[in-house]
């Protein structure tokens, strides 16, 4: 748990907000909160489960074992996204409007489950059928969402460092001395999938969800 607060102080310290006229914090975090409870499980089929298209790992680091040819990757959890409370509220920025506006603030997915299904090719040309779950637990990210005129809202994600409490079970590859460093080559894996579906396919659903709220901006100007 110290490693998340770490993860969450290094976040924290790369989104420093600029010092100016700012919404009060219970009105980014409510709009935030609308925003995740309210309107993101209309878009959740978007996003949970999510399908990943197939794809090749290249081992070139070790002679005895080949390419990994990944099938299509089940993602299921993302839709458990919540806004983080303990010791932090979100952030806005107005200084700008009507130029622009800015929220920010950080968000928590309880648990993402990736299911991988492979052929791992060896040097003898013979095929392993390797099967693999990879959870990754309390995964943190930095929540950007940005109002401009003439345009709809646009949320971004950021992930930090934020997939060591990850949990795996493999069918097909028992883990040995030798084999340990293609475990965590799925595992590797895993977190890259997980890392691209948050940033991408989470914060478009979030863009549509955003887009359906009035942010509570800057009426007494």
């Amino acid at each position: 748990m110290k490693n998340f607060w770490l993860i969450l102080a290094a976040l924290v310290a790369g989104c420093h907000v600029a010092s100016g006229q700012q919404l009060p914090f219970w009105d980014s975090n409510t709009y935030v909160d609308q925003m995740i409870l309210s309107r993101l499980p209309a878009h959740r089929e978007d996003i949970d489960p999510l399908v990943e298209p197939p794809f090749a790992v290249h081992n070139s680091h070790d002679k005895r074992y080949g390419p990994v040819r990944f099938e299509e990757s089940n993602v299921t959890g993302l839709s458990r996204i919540s806004r983080l409370q303990r010791g932090d509220q979100c952030a806005s920025v107005t200084d700008d409007f009507p130029d622009s506006a800015n929220v920010t603030c950080h968000v928590i997915f309880e648990a993402v489950t990736v299911y991988l299904n492979s052929l791992l090719t060896r040097s003898d040309d013979i095929a392993m059928d390797i099967k693999a779950n990879v959870t990754f637990r309390k995964v943190l990210a930095r929540l950007d969402v940005h109002f401009a005129p003439w345009y709809d809202p646009v949320v971004n994600l950021t992930v930090g460092a934020t997939f060591s409490d990850l949990r795996s079970t493999f069918e097909g590859l028992a883990e040995t001395p030798e084999t340990q460093k293609l475990i965590w080559g799925y595992e590797k894996a895993a977190k890259d999938i997980v890392a691209r579906a948050i940033t991408v396919d989470v914060a478009n659903a979030l863009t549509k969800a955003a887009s359906e709220l009035v942010f509570p901006c800057c009426h007494s100007r």
